[in-house]
């Protein structure tokens, strides 16, 4: 936890010195008042941000977190969750819930009615978001701000042409939609030094370069194909479309370790923190469409899963990212439960009872739950895992030909 500390001092009374002439006194020299701040406030709230007076420095890192003095151990079992953070996502659901079923309604009757409707919401929107919302509240509405272009354009190529399953139809998709929609989020990311909590545009960003790519390639194999293609051409075009996805979001998982290994104007807590976090949701969706799971019987396909899922908990062991451990201990849990249902087919098969086989499955559970015990426990205390881990940090360190900063909470000996 961050913690901050204000140590200021009166400034005392002038008095007479015993060396000074009758008369005369002599000033004390001004207390010099200290602000103590952790570096994740730093990287997060203050990094590349100038302040024109003292005072405004002060009120920024005290808005940024509380004055937390204490230290009652790690906190290891504590998850963080900001409560204004999430009551704002709540509340951001059922304010576009209700604002986009309007439009939707408003469109049965006019959709140049509609266009109007969409870019009034966006510039209330746009209003509210940068001048009305303290910061960690409006980063939960910054990934509205480019859906509304991107709706309005979808509009407008309706009214333009009738369907979306041809070449003239899919361009003006692209152009309209797609790419409005990631021009607008790369360009509000460019504020993401002053203000981390635009962090958010990390998946417009990401599922705006995805679709463009998917509208492109489509473009070039005729969308007909999609709709009187063979069976075929309709299963290269799944793979392609989940390959390409499980391709950026190992893209997007460098670039966090990117972020994370060389300090950078984009380089927040929040910025690390979104594109891991979409990079390994995007690689897992993309895992179960390819491998087929949990459906899947063949046994490759399932240690190809375990294998991915072990590669995410590895990236947030080495990140210090909670989502992706969970993501892994997810994982885990889907293959115990694989391998408990091919030990009771298996068992099954050779005309063991029933009760049997119930007395295998529960015991598979309890072996996978102590194997992940030993495991765990294994790795918590070896002195090996910690050297892996400081070493993949290195290695992202020299793959940017930069030097890894030392971070207080986990001290890193050179090489």
């Amino acid at each position: 936890q961050a913690s901050m500390v204000w140590r200021s001092a009166q400034h005392p009374p002038s008095m007479a010195s015993p060396q000074s002439p009758p008369g005369t006194t002599r000033e004390e020299p001004k207390a010099t008042e200290t602000v103590l701040i952790s570096r994740e406030v730093f990287d997060s709230r203050l990094r590349n941000v100038a302040f024109d007076s003292w005072e405004s420095f002060r009120a920024a890192v005290a808005d940024s977190q509380p004055r937390v003095l204490l230290d009652h151990g790690e906190g290891g079992s504590v998850i963080k969750v900001d409560p204004l953070r999430v009551f704002g996502w709540v509340a951001t659901i059922l304010i576009n819930v209700c604002v986009w079923g309007m439009v939707g309604f408003v469109a049965t009757w006019s959709r140049l009615l509609c266009i109007a409707c969409i870019l009034i919401y966006g510039a209330i929107l746009w209003w509210v978001t940068t001048t009305q919302l303290v910061p960690a509240l409006a980063g939960v509405l910054w990934p509205i701000l480019p859906c509304i272009p991107a709706a309005a354009g979808l509009l407008a190529s309706s009214l333009l042409h009738s369907t979306f399953d041809d070449r003239t139809g899919m361009s003006l998709v692209l152009v309209l939609g797609v790419l409005p929609h990631t021009i607008v989020a790369a360009h509000l990311l460019r504020g993401l030094p002053q203000d981390p909590d635009r962090a958010t545009l990390v998946v417009n960003l990401f599922m705006g370069t995805w679709f463009a790519v998917l509208s492109v390639v489509l473009l070039v194999l005729d969308p007909q194909n999609l709709i009187s293609g063979s069976e075929t051409f309709n299963n290269a075009w799944y793979y392609f479309v989940f390959g390409s996805l499980f391709s950026f979001g190992f893209i997007a998982v460098l670039a966090a370790g990117r972020l994370f290994a060389v300090p950078s104007v984009l380089g927040s807590v929040e910025a690390v923190s979104w594109t891991l976090n979409v990079g390994v949701v995007a690689v897992l969706i993309s895992s179960l469409a390819l491998l087929e799971v949990p459906y899947a019987q063949d046994m490759w396909r399932w240690v190809c899963f375990a294998l991915i899922v072990t590669w995410i908990g590895l990236t947030g062991a080495v990140f210090q990212r909670s989502l992706p451990i969970l993501i892994s201990a997810v994982g885990c849990l889907m293959v115990a439960i694989y391998l408990s249902c091919q030990i009771t087919a298996v068992i099954g098969g050779m005309g063991v009872p029933s009760s049997i086989q119930t007395v295998m499955s529960l015991a598979t559970f309890g072996a996978s739950g102590i194997l992940i015990v030993v495991i765990a426990q294994t790795l918590r205390q070896s002195e090996w895992f910690d050297a892996f881990v400081m070493q993949v940090r290195h290695a992202h360190s020299r793959a940017y030909t930069q030097t890894l900063l030392e971070d207080l909470r986990t001290p890193i000996e050179r090489p």
